[in-house]
């Protein structure tokens, strides 16, 4: 039977996907631990993260649509823009102050109503770093926007970010 619990905000011990993804937290969003994962979290000589930033695309083996997708990007240009912008629409799910800055929905994707069907999005902003993770509903009886906002928070943990704002100008607010 399929694991319909809440994801703790903190990561398990776990094998990485990606270098940063608990492989536990996959296996619960989509009860089975046979995926495929693409990305990763390239750092430099110094420890910093090296191009865009940590990138990890997950399918379960065998399908064609990647059930978990999570970026960690600078908070800069058109993506803070768009954070920004996410932080005043009424078409969004505030997160409240405790979990962090940021944002949810989820969509229906399709008309059959399966759980296959609907989807959930996650904007959280760390430090410089803006989170966005997308998780498909494979399992039914699984809520994929409390898991979207729980893997952006496990992310957090597992990408060691900085928690301080160093980038020019001010930083994304309410």
């Amino acid at each position: 039977m399929a694991d319909t619990e809440e994801l703790a905000p903190t990561p398990p011990a776990s094998e990485m996907l990606c270098d940063f993804l608990p492989l536990e937290t996959v296996a619960t969003i989509t009860d089975t631990d046979d995926v495929e994962a693409r990305g990763g979290a390239d750092r430099d000589a110094t420890g910093e993260f090296a191009g865009v930033g940590p990138t990890c695309r997950v399918k379960v083996n065998g399908e064609d649509r990647d059930v978990v997708r999570v970026r960690a990007y600078w908070a800069e240009g058109i993506g803070k823009s768009n954070f920004e912008s996410g932080l005043t629409d009424d078409r969004y799910n505030q997160l409240p102050e405790e979990t962090g800055l940021g944002f949810s929905w989820t969509e229906e994707n399709g008309s059959s109503g399966n759980a296959s069907n609907k989807s959930a999005e996650a904007r959280l902003l760390y430090g410089d770093r803006l989170i966005e993770v997308r998780v498909a509903q494979v399992v039914e009886g699984r809520d994929p926007e409390a898991d979207a906002i729980a893997v952006a928070q496990q992310v957090i943990e597992t990408l060691e970010l900085d928690d301080e704002w160093t980038l020019p100008g001010d930083p994304p607010s309410r």
